[in-house]
């Protein structure tokens, strides 16, 4: 297993604790998406983690809207690619 497997698998587990402990929505869990698409090699994979998060963040209160704005540019560059 290489380094970026497994990154991607501790993020896998950390998502699933992490969800346990404060329910599917937080920005936490939204981090956790956007920190395992940086690191995703597959665009299609990246691109649901990305949106993964961002129907986290516009579902948070209060609104993050920096934390938004990131998260739509990433989806945007990754569109592009």
């Amino acid at each position: 297993m290489n380094s970026i497997d497994a990154a991607i698998q501790f993020s896998n587990e950390n998502l699933v604790l992490q969800c346990e402990l404060l329910g599917g929505i937080h920005r936490n869990i939204a981090q956790i998406h956007l920190a395992a698409a940086d690191v995703i090699n597959d665009n299609e994979q990246k691109l649901s983690k990305y949106n993964q998060a961002l129907d986290i963040l516009e579902n948070c209160f209060p609104i993050d809207e920096e934390a938004i704005a990131v998260c739509r540019s990433k989806i945007g560059d990754q569109m592009l690619v």
